[in-house]
Protein backbone atom coordinates (compact mmCIF):
# COMPACT_ATOMS: atom_id res chain seq x y z
CA UNK A 1 0.00 0.00 0.00
CA UNK A 2 1.13 3.59 -1.22
CA UNK A 3 2.02 5.91 2.09
CA UNK A 4 0.79 9.72 1.65
CA UNK A 5 2.47 12.12 3.13
CA UNK A 6 -0.13 12.57 5.50
CA UNK A 7 0.05 9.34 7.12
CA UNK A 8 3.87 9.35 7.55
CA UNK A 9 5.12 9.79 10.91
CA UNK A 10 6.09 12.98 12.89
CA UNK A 11 9.08 12.67 15.70
CA UNK A 12 10.72 14.14 18.08
CA UNK A 13 13.13 13.31 20.34
CA UNK A 14 15.24 14.76 23.47
CA UNK A 15 18.44 13.81 25.34
CA UNK A 16 20.25 15.67 28.06
CA UNK A 17 23.74 16.91 28.11
CA UNK A 18 25.20 19.22 30.55
CA UNK A 19 21.90 19.24 32.63
CA UNK A 20 20.60 20.89 29.38
CA UNK A 21 17.61 18.78 27.52
CA UNK A 22 18.01 19.75 23.44
CA UNK A 23 16.12 18.87 20.64
CA UNK A 24 17.87 15.88 19.07
CA UNK A 25 15.32 14.56 16.15
CA UNK A 26 12.78 16.63 14.44
CA UNK A 27 11.15 15.28 11.98
CA UNK A 28 7.56 17.24 11.19
CA UNK A 29 5.94 16.22 7.88
CA UNK A 30 3.32 18.53 6.38
CA UNK A 31 0.74 19.54 7.84
CA UNK A 32 2.73 19.28 10.85
CA UNK A 33 5.90 21.60 12.35
CA UNK A 34 7.80 22.09 15.44
CA UNK A 35 8.42 25.13 16.79
CA UNK A 36 11.49 24.77 19.12
CA UNK A 37 12.38 27.81 21.28
CA UNK A 38 15.79 28.30 23.12
CA UNK A 39 15.72 25.68 26.59
CA UNK A 40 14.60 27.65 29.42
CA UNK A 41 15.70 26.49 32.75
CA UNK A 42 17.34 23.12 31.38
CA UNK A 43 13.82 22.04 30.19
CA UNK A 44 13.11 21.31 26.15
CA UNK A 45 10.24 23.22 24.51
CA UNK A 46 8.80 22.07 21.63
CA UNK A 47 5.91 23.40 20.40
CA UNK A 48 3.51 21.97 17.80
CA UNK A 49 2.09 24.15 14.54
CA UNK A 50 -0.16 22.96 11.95
CA UNK A 51 0.14 24.74 8.82
CA UNK A 52 -3.64 25.01 8.13
CA UNK A 53 -4.60 26.02 11.40
CA UNK A 54 -6.46 22.62 12.05
CA UNK A 55 -7.80 19.25 11.01
CA UNK A 56 -9.61 18.60 7.55
CA UNK A 57 -11.50 15.08 7.07
CA UNK A 58 -8.98 12.45 5.68
CA UNK A 59 -6.32 13.98 7.52
CA UNK A 60 -4.13 11.20 9.40
CA UNK A 61 -1.54 12.74 11.83
CA UNK A 62 0.82 10.59 13.57
CA UNK A 63 3.90 11.77 16.09
CA UNK A 64 6.60 9.65 17.91
CA UNK A 65 8.01 11.32 20.78
CA UNK A 66 11.04 9.89 22.40
CA UNK A 67 12.18 11.84 25.85
CA UNK A 68 15.36 10.09 26.94
CA UNK A 69 16.90 9.51 30.53
CA UNK A 70 17.36 12.53 32.73
CA UNK A 71 15.35 14.96 30.21
CA UNK A 72 13.08 17.36 30.87
CA UNK A 73 10.49 18.22 28.28
CA UNK A 74 6.89 20.72 27.65
CA UNK A 75 5.06 19.82 24.62
CA UNK A 76 2.55 21.94 23.81
CA UNK A 77 0.72 23.67 20.74
CA UNK A 78 0.76 27.31 19.28
CA UNK A 79 -2.97 27.06 19.03
CA UNK A 80 -6.23 24.97 20.06
CA UNK A 81 -6.75 22.08 17.82
CA UNK A 82 -9.62 23.21 15.27
CA UNK A 83 -11.54 20.10 13.84
CA UNK A 84 -12.97 21.77 10.70
CA UNK A 85 -16.72 20.34 9.09
CA UNK A 86 -16.56 17.65 6.38
CA UNK A 87 -18.18 15.82 4.15
CA UNK A 88 -16.26 12.52 4.27
CA UNK A 89 -17.32 9.55 6.40
CA UNK A 90 -13.94 8.75 8.00
CA UNK A 91 -12.97 12.11 9.68
CA UNK A 92 -9.51 13.14 10.81
CA UNK A 93 -7.21 11.49 13.33
CA UNK A 94 -4.56 12.74 15.44
CA UNK A 95 -1.93 10.03 16.64
CA UNK A 96 0.63 10.34 19.51
CA UNK A 97 2.74 7.84 20.34
CA UNK A 98 5.54 8.76 23.34
CA UNK A 99 8.22 6.70 25.74
CA UNK A 100 9.55 8.41 28.46
CA UNK A 101 13.08 7.11 30.13
CA UNK A 102 13.99 6.63 33.31
CA UNK A 103 14.57 9.90 35.34
CA UNK A 104 12.53 11.81 32.92
CA UNK A 105 9.58 14.14 32.89
CA UNK A 106 7.33 14.95 30.07
CA UNK A 107 4.60 17.59 30.41
CA UNK A 108 2.29 17.01 27.46
CA UNK A 109 -0.23 20.24 27.59
CA UNK A 110 -1.92 20.88 24.16
CA UNK A 111 -4.66 23.69 23.69
CA UNK A 112 -7.70 22.08 23.74
CA UNK A 113 -9.49 20.19 20.95
CA UNK A 114 -12.08 22.07 19.69
CA UNK A 115 -14.41 20.13 16.91
CA UNK A 116 -16.85 22.51 14.81
CA UNK A 117 -20.20 21.60 13.77
CA UNK A 118 -20.48 18.40 11.55
CA UNK A 119 -16.66 17.46 12.38
CA UNK A 120 -15.69 14.29 12.67
CA UNK A 121 -12.67 13.04 15.40
CA UNK A 122 -10.40 10.87 16.47
CA UNK A 123 -7.72 11.25 18.92
CA UNK A 124 -5.32 8.68 19.98
CA UNK A 125 -2.43 8.45 22.58
CA UNK A 126 -0.11 5.84 23.56
CA UNK A 127 2.53 6.45 26.33
CA UNK A 128 4.96 4.14 27.80
CA UNK A 129 6.78 5.47 30.89
CA UNK A 130 9.29 3.79 32.55
CA UNK A 131 8.31 3.17 36.78
CA UNK A 132 11.41 5.99 37.62
CA UNK A 133 9.86 8.51 35.09
CA UNK A 134 7.12 11.05 35.14
CA UNK A 135 4.37 11.94 32.79
CA UNK A 136 1.57 15.01 33.00
CA UNK A 137 -0.42 14.69 30.66
CA UNK A 138 -3.17 17.31 29.84
CA UNK A 139 -6.77 16.43 27.46
CA UNK A 140 -8.59 19.20 27.37
CA UNK A 141 -12.19 18.68 25.20
CA UNK A 142 -14.20 21.79 24.37
CA UNK A 143 -17.99 21.34 23.30
CA UNK A 144 -17.80 23.74 19.79
CA UNK A 145 -17.05 27.10 18.75
CA UNK A 146 -19.07 28.34 21.68
CA UNK A 147 -19.23 32.22 20.51
CA UNK A 148 -20.73 31.40 17.44
CA UNK A 149 -23.08 28.93 19.39
CA UNK A 150 -21.98 25.54 18.12
CA UNK A 151 -22.23 23.68 20.96
CA UNK A 152 -22.03 19.67 20.58
CA UNK A 153 -22.88 19.81 16.90
CA UNK A 154 -20.30 17.95 16.04
CA UNK A 155 -20.94 14.33 14.33
CA UNK A 156 -18.42 12.52 16.46
CA UNK A 157 -16.07 12.46 18.48
CA UNK A 158 -13.21 9.55 20.11
CA UNK A 159 -10.83 9.92 22.36
CA UNK A 160 -8.76 7.09 23.20
CA UNK A 161 -5.68 6.81 25.92
CA UNK A 162 -3.39 3.79 26.91
CA UNK A 163 -0.61 4.35 29.09
CA UNK A 164 2.01 1.53 30.14
CA UNK A 165 5.09 0.23 31.63
CA UNK A 166 7.86 -1.23 29.57
CA UNK A 167 6.96 -4.65 28.39
CA UNK A 168 3.63 -3.34 27.96
CA UNK A 169 2.54 -3.72 31.77
CA UNK A 170 -1.02 -1.32 31.40
CA UNK A 171 -1.42 1.39 33.93
CA UNK A 172 -4.25 3.02 32.40
CA UNK A 173 -6.68 2.66 29.64
CA UNK A 174 -9.42 4.65 28.44
CA UNK A 175 -12.10 5.32 25.67
CA UNK A 176 -14.45 8.13 25.63
CA UNK A 177 -16.79 8.58 22.46
CA UNK A 178 -20.14 10.45 21.60
CA UNK A 179 -21.87 11.40 18.68
CA UNK A 180 -24.17 14.71 19.74
CA UNK A 181 -27.01 13.51 16.96
CA UNK A 182 -27.50 9.85 18.73
CA UNK A 183 -26.64 10.40 22.29
CA UNK A 184 -28.35 13.55 23.87
CA UNK A 185 -24.73 15.13 25.29
CA UNK A 186 -26.99 17.12 28.14
CA UNK A 187 -27.94 13.54 30.04
CA UNK A 188 -26.69 11.81 32.92
CA UNK A 189 -23.57 9.98 31.97
CA UNK A 190 -22.16 12.26 29.56
CA UNK A 191 -21.83 16.20 30.29
CA UNK A 192 -24.89 17.03 32.34
CA UNK A 193 -24.90 20.84 33.01
CA UNK A 194 -21.18 20.76 31.48
CA UNK A 195 -19.53 21.61 28.47
CA UNK A 196 -16.04 21.86 28.96
CA UNK A 197 -13.89 18.78 29.58
CA UNK A 198 -10.50 18.48 31.18
CA UNK A 199 -8.24 14.98 32.29
CA UNK A 200 -4.95 15.18 33.59
CA UNK A 201 -3.32 12.31 34.05
CA UNK A 202 0.03 12.16 36.61
CA UNK A 203 1.68 9.37 36.54
CA UNK A 204 5.54 8.31 37.67
CA UNK A 205 6.55 8.30 41.72
CA UNK A 206 7.22 12.36 41.64
CA UNK A 207 4.27 12.87 39.86
CA UNK A 208 1.90 11.18 42.52
CA UNK A 209 3.28 13.07 45.04
CA UNK A 210 2.72 16.44 43.18
CA UNK A 211 -0.93 15.34 42.92
CA UNK A 212 -1.12 14.26 46.59
CA UNK A 213 0.17 17.66 48.15
CA UNK A 214 -2.58 19.37 45.67
CA UNK A 215 -5.57 17.24 46.51
CA UNK A 216 -7.29 20.11 48.86
CA UNK A 217 -6.41 22.67 46.77
CA UNK A 218 -7.53 21.23 43.65
CA UNK A 219 -10.87 20.21 45.31
CA UNK A 220 -11.51 23.56 46.49
CA UNK A 221 -12.33 24.56 43.37
CA UNK A 222 -15.49 22.74 42.67
CA UNK A 223 -18.28 25.24 42.09
CA UNK A 224 -21.81 24.04 42.18
CA UNK A 225 -23.12 24.27 38.22
CA UNK A 226 -19.88 25.53 37.34
CA UNK A 227 -17.26 23.52 37.86
CA UNK A 228 -16.64 20.01 39.11
CA UNK A 229 -13.46 18.50 40.18
CA UNK A 230 -12.85 14.39 41.05
CA UNK A 231 -9.34 13.16 41.58
CA UNK A 232 -8.02 9.80 42.49
CA UNK A 233 -5.11 7.42 43.02
CA UNK A 234 -3.83 3.88 41.48
CA UNK A 235 -0.87 2.54 43.74
CA UNK A 236 2.26 2.51 42.37
CA UNK A 237 1.21 4.37 39.23
CA UNK A 238 -0.05 7.57 39.55
CA UNK A 239 -3.13 9.83 40.17
CA UNK A 240 -6.06 11.39 37.38
CA UNK A 241 -7.96 14.13 37.63
CA UNK A 242 -11.48 14.76 35.68
CA UNK A 243 -12.51 18.07 35.79
CA UNK A 244 -15.92 19.37 33.65
CA UNK A 245 -16.65 22.89 33.31
CA UNK A 246 -19.96 24.91 32.30
CA UNK A 247 -17.27 26.65 30.19
CA UNK A 248 -13.32 26.61 29.79
CA UNK A 249 -13.01 29.66 31.95
CA UNK A 250 -14.51 27.59 34.71
CA UNK A 251 -11.54 25.27 34.30
CA UNK A 252 -8.85 27.44 34.30
CA UNK A 253 -8.22 28.25 37.72
CA UNK A 254 -7.14 24.07 37.99
CA UNK A 255 -4.82 24.09 34.99
CA UNK A 256 -3.18 27.05 36.50
CA UNK A 257 -2.51 25.48 39.72
CA UNK A 258 -1.14 22.71 38.30
CA UNK A 259 1.52 24.79 36.17
CA UNK A 260 2.30 27.40 39.44
CA UNK A 261 3.33 23.85 41.27
CA UNK A 262 5.24 22.98 37.35
CA UNK A 263 7.26 25.86 37.12
CA UNK A 264 9.26 24.89 40.34
CA UNK A 265 12.95 24.37 40.06
CA UNK A 266 12.53 20.89 40.49
CA UNK A 267 9.83 20.37 37.34
CA UNK A 268 10.19 22.67 34.35
CA UNK A 269 11.53 25.50 35.95
CA UNK A 270 9.18 28.11 34.59
CA UNK A 271 5.37 28.37 33.53
CA UNK A 272 4.98 28.13 29.87
CA UNK A 273 1.87 29.99 29.63
CA UNK A 274 2.90 32.79 31.02
CA UNK A 275 4.37 34.13 28.04
CA UNK A 276 0.92 33.56 26.40
CA UNK A 277 -1.37 35.47 27.84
Amino acid sequence: MQVTVAEEWSAIAVEEAGNVTRLVRCLGNPPLKFINPRPEAGTCQVYVSNYGGGLVDGDAIRMRVECRSGTRLYLGTQSSTKVYKGSGRDGCLQETVGTVHANALAVVCPDPVVPFAGSRYRGVQAWEVHPEADLILFDWLQPGRTARGEVFEYRSLRSELRITRPGGVPILSERFGLEPGLQDPYRCGHFGEFRSFLSIALIGPRASRLAAGLEREALALNRPGKAWIGMGEKADAGWLIRAMGADRRDLQGLHDLLFAALAGPAWLGFNPWDRRW
